[in-house]
């Protein structure tokens, strides 16, 4: 270096695979760039001649291992993220019509690929090895997340407070986005976990519990590993149906949806264009006449039936120039008689209710002349439905438990067995006590004294090494 001259001062750079930043300030340059060059990634995936299910692993591993590479400690450019993650949808078949609703069709999909959720789930993840490698860590990891709970930081809950004070994110596009994510910043990966997990409405205590309203907490720290990330899945995926009935008006009496009854239903057509029809419906994609003429759209507002509100949901379930396709189907036929909710009607299903005496997409805790409904629709689909001694007791125990418990009663089938099983217990192993030595007369064991084989040590690793040298000293004497 010259006299007189200067040096540079850096506050962000790449660091081992990600981006390090030691400024008051959010930079993830490094991430940004691999997110910005798998944009065009995945649009050549999109002209691929594959069916979906193909193309989602394509997404996971051609072009989210490298664009999503060193995300779990780095931050994340919204605005990047947010056209990464349009691209993966078109990808994988979602509409591009603007109503289209990206919740309900990542929902749709057998794996999780939305590119927020994949970085939420490699954070808990990494938290969970690094908690297990480094036992150290725990209690300093711990500091650090009652540190952010003091702040009153996003993703993070006091103690003692009710599940249903976890605020969440407000979605990308909201008028306060910009305001709320300037209250809060992230001083490292600990940070960056708390504010993905307020993305999905979910909370993380100092006690590495993961929690969200209405659902059973589990620990990241102590959950078996095979359950981990389809707990974290099925948080995120709940966390999009309640999102996508707030911004939907068909959707706003049921804001819990059977996503999985609605992905094994699609899957079950072979036929991509049915498929791709299939998933155009559910994910809300129609423009009906009245919407497109508040758009100064010079269309008809009429049916051809005379009906003011023309639109495809009316076509199928109510229009009468259609009704002789829906005689034709005699359980069409029976539920277009019924007063389906309107999510139903548009091929999404609403979760189960835990109580017996309402139909399946009943959300009430009662409904009259359901049981005979519900014979009708299992005589129809060819179904044995019975009403015997195992249903009488199904009820009984549905009202011990609400008798009980007066706060599930508002909570499917699914919340309320995930609350009358609760959450995995604590898990205490006791460390094995370490051996200097071995006594020579010992019998062949490895080197945490277990019995190489049990019954018949001839035949362990000593044992047959043992045996072979007995061959030899028996060959060379003949």
């Amino acid at each position: 270096m010259q006299t007189g001259g200067s040096i540079d001062v850096v506050n962000d750079f790449r660091d081992l695979g990600t981006h390090l930043c030691i400024s008051a300030k959010h930079s993830g340059t490094t991430l940004t760039n691999r997110i910005l060059k798998g944009i065009p990634r995945v649009g050549r995936i999109r002209w691929l001649r594959h069916k979906d299910d193909v193309k989602t692993t394509f997404v996971l591993t051609a072009s989210h291992g490298a664009s999503l590479y060193g995300c779990e400690a780095a931050h994340i450019n919204e605005a990047a993220i947010a056209r990464y993650s349009t691209a993966t949808a078109k990808a994988l078949g979602m509409s591009s019509s603007a109503r289209a609703s990206a919740e309900l069709f990542f929902n749709s999909l057998r794996k999780e690929v939305e590119p927020w959720a994949v970085v939420f789930i490699r954070r808990v993840s990494l938290l969970r090895r690094m908690l297990i490698k480094n036992p150290f860590l725990v209690e300093q990891v711990a500091d650090t997340i009652t540190h952010y709970t003091r702040l009153l930081f996003l993703g993070t809950l006091g103690p003692g407070l009710p599940d249903a004070g976890i605020l969440p994110a407000p979605p990308f596009g909201h008028p306060s986005r910009a305001t709320w994510k300037g209250k809060h910043h992230a001083y490292g990966p600990i940070g960056e976990l708390l504010y993905s997990a307020a993305h999905f409405g979910c909370a993380i205590t100092p006690d590495f519990y993961l929690r969200q309203p209405k659902e059973v907490e589990f620990s990241i720290h102590q959950c078996p590993l095979q359950y981990l990330k389809p707990l974290v899945v099925q948080s995120i995926r709940t966390f999009r149906s309640i999102t996508a009935a707030q911004k939907r008006t068909c959707l706003g009496n049921t804001p819990h949806l059977d996503y999985n009854l609605l992905r094994s239903t699609i899957s079950s057509f072979e036929d991509d264009g049915e498929v791709k029809r299939l998933r155009w419906y559910t994910t809300l994609s129609e423009w009906n006449g009245h919407q497109l003429t508040s758009l100064d759209f010079p269309l008809p507002s009429l049916c051809d039936c005379g009906h003011p509100h023309p639109s495809l949901h009316h076509l199928i379930w109510e229009c009468p120039l259609t009704e002789h396709i829906r005689s034709s189907d005699p359980l069409i036929n029976y539920l277009s008689g019924c007063d389906l909710p309107s999510a139903l009607a548009h091929g999404i299903p609403p979760s189960m209710h835990a109580n017996l005496d309402s139909l399946p997409w009943d959300q009430e805790s009662s409904s009259d002349n359901s049981l005979a409904q519900l014979a009708a629709i299992a005589k129809l689909c060819d179904i044995k439905f019975s009403f015997g001694n195992l249903f009488v007791r199904a009820q009984r125990c549905f009202q011990d438990v609400v008798f009980a418990e007066p706060e599930l009663l508002g909570y499917n089938a699914r919340q309320l067995f995930a609350h009358v099983r609760g959450p995995f217990g604590h898990l205490d192993l006791a460390l094995p006590q370490w051996v200097d030595s071995q006594p020579g007369a010992m019998c062949a064991t490895f080197t945490d004294g277990s019995l190489t084989f049990l019954t018949k040590p001839e035949w362990s690793l000593g044992g047959s090494f043992c045996g072979f040298c007995r061959h030899i000293k028996s060959f060379t004497k003949t």
